[in-house]
């Protein structure tokens, strides 16, 4: 077997976080070397070649595949066809040829006799750790039917919450692109004909005119670098931060004006996650498990470590400074009642609501923020045009 390096978060005996790259075969036996060591695993992950990061292909899921594929397996196990049955019809009866290799993978699986949770974990196709631990405890209480429910549903409403933010961006970036149309008129189109004006100028043309002119000359005879260089950046950027969520998270939580939201959506991911986990059967160290690799995952570490520890889930949570004293309290109560999961899907849905209503009231501000700039720029374009020409004029007096 390929031997292979995988990068290790673990906690050390005494709490603190290590980071370090462990060989092996696969992350199982990874966990035992870290077992061996006597550290509790954060997370583990294969370390990629460069080109592997920055090119992933098409081997993940996006949230309306996901969710047309627990329809199907929904549909057909509540209608009483096993999940192997469901998986082979569909195998050689779905189109969308993405999904079929998927179901020819996980079929293949099944035959051999591997448990449906197992094959979603071994298949290339990369599924987050939150699907996988929901199908578990499926196979386990015997209603996969309705894990499938579940699944939709967490699904469902993560990609409404994508789209409202999605539905919402769409005026800004449409005055985004009349900013940028405009400005690439002004100075490819403008200023250069200001430009032959002023070739004759006797003096040394003022300071802000010399800057426009020479904006526009690299825009002008190095265009397609620009645009290469600009769509590289995008791109070399979003690659980096798909695989650094969490650092990307605390840099956000520092900045002004997003600070509020940012704790809004981890706060909400992380309450509507562990109602749904909780919900399902599934423990809280177990839940808090799953959810390592997602929004908060080294905070999610170190109160599982405390709650471990033998205290109680308040006393875990509130070391991760993102729940007010209200929020610790009804967990408290959700906690001594029994009725946790709603406690959390309560909270979750209310922070969802809540972080709604923060996106509207900021993109309220930036649209006219936008429209302060974009005059702004196109003044100081007109305006260090014009300079040279109330200079000649003030010389000529």
């Amino acid at each position: 077997m390929e031997i292979r390096n995988f990068r290790v978060k673990a906690m050390d005996r005494s709490g603190g976080q290590v980071e370090l790259t462990v060989r092996g075969v696969d992350a199982n036996q990874v966990q035992e070397e870290m077992a061996r060591r006597h550290m509790l695993p954060v997370s583990i992950t294969e370390e990629k070649a460069l080109l592997e990061r920055f090119f992933p292909g098409s081997r993940r899921l996006g949230d309306y595949e996901l969710i047309f594929f627990f329809r199907q397996l929904m549909a057909m196990v509540s209608a009483g066809i096993t999940i192997g049955e469901a998986v082979n019809i569909l195998a050689d009866k779905i189109t969308d040829n993405k999904l079929r290799g998927l179901f020819g993978e996980l079929n293949t699986m099944l035959s051999e006799g591997r448990a449906f949770s197992y094959a979603l974990e071994k298949c290339s196709f990369r599924f987050p750790p939150l699907v996988i631990s929901f199908v578990y405890q499926g196979e386990h209480s015997s209603d996969l039917a309705m894990v499938f429910g579940r699944l939709i549903t967490y699904w469902e409403r993560k990609r409404n919450a994508r789209q409202k933010l999605i539905d919402a961006m769409i005026y800004p970036a449409v005055l985004m692109v009349i900013v940028v149309g405009m400005l690439a008129f002004l100075l490819t189109a403008v200023v250069p004909t200001f430009t032959e004006v002023f070739a004759d100028f006797s003096g040394q043309l003022p300071l802000p005119t010399r800057v426009v002119i020479s904006v526009s000359d690299v825009i002008r005879e190095h265009f397609w670098i620009v645009l290469a260089g600009l769509a590289l950046v995008i791109f070399t950027a979003q690659r980096l931060i798909a695989g650094h969520e969490e650092k990307v998270m605390d840099l956000a939580s520092k900045l002004p004006l997003i600070s509020s939201l940012v704790r809004l959506y981890g706060v909400s991911y992380f309450s509507l996650a562990m109602g749904s986990l909780l919900k399902a059967g599934m423990s809280v160290d177990d839940s808090l498990a799953v959810l390592l690799t997602g929004v908060y995952g080294d905070k999610i570490a170190r109160a599982r470590v405390i709650l471990r520890g033998g205290r109680t889930l308040r006393e875990s949570l509130e070391t991760m400074k993102v729940f007010n004293d209200v929020n610790l309290q009804m967990i408290t109560v959700g906690e001594n009642t029994g009725k946790l999961s709603e406690i959390f899907q309560n909270l979750g849905e209310f922070y969802e609501t809540e972080l709604d209503y923060g996106l509207r009231r900021l993109l309220a501000l930036f649209e006219p923020l936008l429209i302060l700039s974009m005059g702004v720029l196109v003044g100081f374009i007109v305006l260090a045009m014009f300079l040279p020409i109330i200079q000649m004029a003030v010389l000529m007096r």
